[in-house]
């Protein structure tokens, strides 16, 4: 059998032939070489922000089958598609999403797979843009937190804690959960808008389940909604399991040992017991506990500033950053709103009035220069020590005093120093000191410097009186100059 050949294609025609031999099949509709560049997508590059009046779209430049193209364009978020219509605008398919894009979300226009120009020429396409509506700032509310959690059980009386990421749209939350507040429960607001609480009104039905459903148009305050919806599930129970308060101590606020806040204390609930000045509170629980929820419950009357420190679980530490008055009597409170991290509330409510006494700080020692003896650890008001003063026109001296508690307040430091005096028992003859300065070392170590203390003479002495608070006096003489 006779089979036909090409003839010789002489050198230099090879690449030419070949040419011509794919330009004929592709003109057949056997193969295509679409230019990508004739398809454009807005928005084009990926994580650009969509402007609140745009659209996302696909535009060809040559005459697309339009029913093959619409089959590839989808907008998704998450794994989930995005409802909308597709609309032509001449060579362009917009996306219109119904309901419209929510704003700060991240979607992604898909549009991939094969379609057909109008003669029939396939094409393929793999483009998956990732983008922002309107802003690529802000971010969808979440629940951070739900006390108790979800799958625990809960007292008949127990309300339910529900925590949000940013401020939310109190009544369009509301609307969107089932069932919604009403006969059987309330909800309430923090200030903040962060934290609705749903509390029972007649007592949630022993040996029911509960169930609570936020929906995914759970929108905070800027009308962005939650990514997804929320489901919370509890058995309703009879409380058996309630946390106590199994410690109530006053300790030192140690910071610097191997366990902080884990010293030794003194039972509150002992009679006749007192705090100390900065006597730091410890609380043992019978449970792990909500730190939210307990550090709330806790309160001191009258007010006091502090902070809440947790070395454990069970065990919360109120810690003052002011200290207690002398003399006066404090209430200190734990409501049955504290709660453990199941959300089971406080068996019981503890409330002790505690009185404070405050040792007054006292001067331990004074420091003076090593010429004149170093330091002085007891006072006398008859016995004059000698002081040398600096050279003059200032003649200045400085003292530093170090005393048995610490002053925390600048109120009590200024107090102090308004208290704290040098003054020469002849000032007729002598120039008066003064305060010329001042440093605080430390909450126990004040320094201080005075000038004016003038040299005593060969003829009359320079006598100085030193008053401290809590009546210590101590007698100086300067030395005469040399």
């Amino acid at each position: 059998m006779n089979r036909l050949r090409p003839p010789a294609l002489a050198p230099g025609h090879t690449a030419v032939s070949a040419l011509a031999l794919l330009l004929l099949i592709s003109g057949c509709g056997l193969l295509a070489f679409p230019d990508a560049s004739d398809i454009r997508y807005h928005p084009s590059g990926r994580n650009q922000v969509l402007a609140r009046e745009d659209q996302p779209w696909v535009d060809f430049g040559f005459a697309v089958d339009r029913r093959s193209a619409e089959q590839l364009l989808s907008l998704r978020f998450l794994d989930q598609r995005v409802s909308g219509r597709l609309v032509w605008e001449g060579s362009r398919l917009l996306f219109v999403a119904e309901p419209p894009l929510v704003v700060g979300r991240r979607y992604q226009l898909h549009f991939s797979g094969s379609f057909q120009d109008r003669s029939g020429s396939s094409y393929r396409a793999a483009t998956v843009i990732p983008f922002y509506f309107v802003s690529a700032t802000e971010t969808a509310p979440r629940v951070i937190e739900a006390v108790p959690p979800s799958g625990a059980g809960i007292a008949a009386d127990q309300p339910v804690v529900v925590r949000f990421s940013k401020p939310m749209a109190t009544q369009q939350v509301e609307r969107s959960l089932s069932p919604r507040p009403g006969p059987e429960f309330g909800g309430s607001w923090n200030q903040q808008h962060t934290e609705l609480t749903l509390t029972p009104l007649t007592g949630w039905r022993n040996g029911t389940t509960l169930n609570f459903t936020f929906s995914n148009e759970t929108s905070d305050l800027n009308a962005i909604p939650m990514e997804r919806a929320l489901h919370l599930t509890y058995q309703v129970h009879d409380g058996s399991a309630r946390p106590e308060v199994s410690a109530l101590e006053s300790i030192e606020a140690d910071f610097e040992s191997d366990a902080p806040l884990a010293g030794p204390g003194v039972n509150l609930l002992q009679p006749g017991v007192s705090l100390d000045a900065e006597s730091a509170i410890r609380v043992t629980f019978t449970a792990a506990m909500d730190a939210q929820a307990t550090q709330r419950a806790f309160t001191i009357q009258p007010s006091v500033a502090g902070s809440f420190y947790w070395p454990r679980s069970d065990v919360m530490v109120f810690v003052p950053v002011q200290r207690y008055q002398s003399g006066i009597d404090y209430l200190l409170s734990l409501s049955t709103q504290a709660a453990d991290k199941t959300g089971n509330r406080l068996q019981q409510e503890v409330s002790l009035i505690v009185g404070a006494s405050i040792a007054q700080p006292r001067l331990l020692q004074l420091s003076l220069l090593a010429i004149d003896g170093g330091s002085l650890s007891s006072f006398s008001d008859h016995s004059a020590h000698q002081l040398t003063p600096g050279l003059p026109p200032l003649y200045p001296y400085t003292l530093v005093l170090r005393f048995s508690h610490p002053f925390t307040s600048d109120r009590d430091k200024l107090a102090l120093l308004d208290a704290v005096s040098l003054s020469s028992l002849l000032p007729g003859s002598f120039s008066n000191p003064y305060r010329a300065g001042y440093s605080w070392i430390s909450d126990t170590l004040l320094s201080v410097t005075f000038h004016q203390l003038s040299a005593s003479t060969a003829t009359r002495r320079n006598y100085l009186l030193l008053r401290v608070p809590a009546e210590v006096r101590q007698l100086f003489v300067t030395g005469e100059q040399q």
